[in-house]
């Protein structure tokens, strides 16, 4: 350990640019997320500026950096919190480095209140199965933790390639939600897990993003095979060559036998 007892200190020109948060309006929410407003005051320097956080509250994760591209003035960074966020108040700000040609210079912004808060709404996804080329439903059950005015939207993430689901819309006093999947021809067949989905909540205008119903799971079998097609009928042809046969003899009457015997006796004498 070395101590010091003065602490050097420098006076530059004014830094040629400054950064500052939008005061977020709503909470960051436990397995949800918050995009931050992170806005540039130019003032003659046009280049890129990178943006990162100095520090993030316990649970909170963060892109490690991102920039504001030349000539440009604002971005969005996304927060994430996880199940075990710290649920109060944090002070946050923003570092923002550029290389103005003097060196690089490096300003924060003024700090702004980040709201960790739980969650309105638990999900929990049911397997569902459906065929390719065909359509089915996922059906989930919720559990309302926090009342919400209006209408929640959800959306299924990580769908299969080719999958399809609809947004969706709940209320406070839904309990379950039966969301339309559709697969293709080409969705692969199989178990495909790790999906969930995001639900929305609007308060005061604004968003409140929760990831819900983490680990569902949708089982896609094959297309059904058509059934086999009845066999065709054979092609008209000649019909088959009957065999002639002798017509029956005539009876013979009783005079005609007589007379045949007398023919054979005189034959018979000669």
């Amino acid at each position: 350990v070395t101590n010091y007892d003065k602490l050097p200190v420098a006076v530059s020109q004014a830094a040629p640019f400054a950064v500052s948060i939008d005061q977020p309006q709503v909470p960051l929410v436990r397995d949800g997320s918050l995009k931050l407003k992170v806005r540039a005051q130019r003032n003659g320097y046009d280049g890129k500026i990178d943006v990162r956080m100095i520090w993030n509250p316990p649970g909170v994760s963060a892109p490690a950096l991102l920039s504001i591209p030349e000539k440009q003035n604002e971005i969005e960074y996304e927060l994430t919190a996880n199940a075990t966020a710290e649920v109060r108040n944090f002070k946050i700000t923003v570092l923002a480095e550029a290389d103005t040609g003097n060196g690089i210079v490096t300003v924060a912004s003024p700090f702004v209140n980040l709201s960790i808060e739980e969650p309105y709404v638990k999900m929990k996804m049911n397997m569902a199965m459906v065929n390719q080329g065909a359509s089915g439903e996922m059906v989930c059950e919720l559990e309302n933790l926090r009342p919400f005015d209006g209408k929640a939207k959800i959306q299924i993430m990580a769908l299969p390639a080719k999958a399809t689901a609809p947004e969706v819309e709940v209320s406070k006093d839904d309990t379950t939600v039966a969301i339309p999947v559709a697969a293709a021809d080409e969705t692969p067949v199989g178990q495909h897990k790790n999906m969930f989905c995001t639900l929305v909540v609007t308060v005061n205008g604004q968003p409140i993003t929760h990831r819900v119903g983490m680990g569902g799971v949708l089982r896609v079998d094959p297309k059904p095979k058509e059934p086999a097609k009845p066999a065709a009928p054979a092609a008209p042809g000649k019909p088959a060559a009957v065999a002639k046969t002798d017509a029956p003899a005539k009876p013979l009457s009783r005079l005609e036998q007589l007379r045949q015997e007398a023919q054979k006796q005189a034959a018979a004498k000669k």
